[in-house]
C-alpha cells in the first residue's frame, strides 16, 4: 500500500493492523478456512501456491484476505486466491 503523506512506520503499523484483523477473522470462523495449518498457502514455490488459490474462493474471509494482499502484494503467500506473482504483477 502506497498513500501519498504517510510515514514508512505508519504504513507498516497500518499493516500490522490489518493484519490481526484478518487474522481474528480466520480464527474466529466455525469451520477452519482452507489455510489454517497448510503450508502450501506460504511456500515459495509458485506452482504450490497456485494450486493452494484454487481454494480460497468458498473461504468465509475471502475477500477480506484479499484486500489484504492486494493493499500488501509483497506479503508472503497466498491471499484471497491470489499468490505473491499475481499480486506483484
Amino acid at each position: 500500500m502506497n498513500v501519498p503523506g504517510m510515514s514508512r512506520k505508519d504504513l507498516d503499523i497500518a499493516r500490522q493492523h490489518e493484519l490481526r484483523a484478518l487474522l481474528a477473522a480466520v480464527l474466529s470462523m466455525e469451520r477452519p478456512t482452507p489455510c489454517i495449518g497448510d503450508i502450501r498457502f506460504i511456500t515459495d514455490a509458485p506452482d504450490v501456491q497456485s494450486a493452494a488459490a484454487q481454494e480460497c474462493p468458498d473461504c468465509p474471509v475471502f475477500a477480506q484476505c484479499r484486500a489484504f494482499g492486494l493493499a500488501y502484494p509483497s506479503e508472503a503467500g497466498v491471499f484471497g486466491g491470489l499468490t505473491e506473482s499475481l499480486r506483484s504483477s
